[in-house]
């Protein structure tokens, strides 16, 4: 048994993603292992021809990932239209028996791994704002999109059951009852989505007409209800910085109704409780701890 990682280009296993990548950029380049080291076992190489010029290679391991990744780049990004503030990455080719596929380099940081300044941060989150508006306001549903989530209440129920057994009994009726309200107000009205939308996903970039957003990862993409897309920035960053939360509404060119702001509270509330049990599974204490404080945080605006 080979001790290399499983995502890197030595191991055995990997020979024929090797061979992808030799064919497709020729047979000198240069392969830079880009993958994660937990989580989802996917494969990310960033490629180099001999050229210079870069493209990067992705390999899902579960196939319903390369799926939505695949309806993200060939339905979502092309319906956009014209990249001018914005970018994404294109499609180069694909091998659909091997979930292998071939896309374009986008220029940028990702903005949760650099020290970005105040006012940038300010307008990568309006222009956040502006890009899910244009992404959710289109008018297209992807035709291999078989797999489209349930109902609102279904989706709620199942995340809350998949962590009930790490939140004491208090906490799980509480949040069922918060469920029953925010199924109680507003209907679900799917739109195209991201799924994974936050800046461990957005990339800054300087043009001359200033900074410029890019949108990577889009293999959690999909047809959903819009507040999924801002469920990792509720997470993440609106609760220290509520002015991140003002430019992204900004952009976006509306605030969430009261009905969709306690839909929005409820997917949070559920989300954090079904992320317990990924975290003890894969000894993640911190994101344990931080699934906990959001819970508390969510009981905490609607408790007296």
């Amino acid at each position: 048994m080979s001790d290399i990682a499983f995502h890197c280009p030595d191991h055995p296993n990997n020979q024929n993603f090797v061979d992808f990548a030799r064919r497709e950029v020729g047979s000198r380049v240069r392969i830079e292992n880009r993958s994660r080291d937990f989580g989802r076992p996917s494969i990310v190489w960033r490629l180099t021809a001999s050229d210079g010029s870069k493209t990067w290679l992705k390999h899902h391991q579960d196939p319903k990932l390369f799926h939505r990744e695949l309806i993200g780049l060939e339905h979502y990004v092309p319906a956009l239209g014209v990249q001018t503030w914005w970018s994404s990455p294109a499609l180069v080719t694909k091998d659909a028996q091997m979930n292998v596929m071939l896309i374009t380099e986008v220029k940028g940081k990702v903005l949760d791994t650099i020290s970005a300044m105040a006012d940038e941060e300010w307008t990568m989150f309006r222009l956040a704002g502006k890009f899910a508006r244009k992404l959710h306001d289109l008018d297209i549903c992807a035709p291999d999109d078989a797999d489209a989530p349930p109902d609102l209440r279904h989706r709620l129920e199942k995340y809350l059951a998949a962590g009930e057994s790490f939140i004491d009994d208090d906490t799980k009726k509480w949040t069922q009852a918060l469920i029953n309200q925010a199924c109680s107000v507003g209907q679900f009205t799917p739109v195209a989505c991201h799924r994974d939308f936050s800046p461990r996903n957005w990339l800054m970039a300087q043009s001359q007409a200033g900074i410029t957003f890019g949108v990577i990862d889009w293999e959690r993409s999909g047809q959903d209800l819009w507040l999924y897309d801002a469920q990792r920035m509720v997470y993440d960053h609106w609760h220290e910085k509520q002015q991140l939360r003002e430019a992204y509404f900004e952009g976006y060119g509306r605030q969430p109704t009261a009905a969709e702001q306690l839909q929005l509270d409820a997917i949070c509330q559920v989300g954090a409780i079904a992320s317990i049990p990924w975290a003890q599974k894969h000894h993640d204490q911190n994101f344990a701890t931080v699934s906990r404080a959001m819970i508390t945080r969510i009981q905490a605006q609607y408790i007296e």
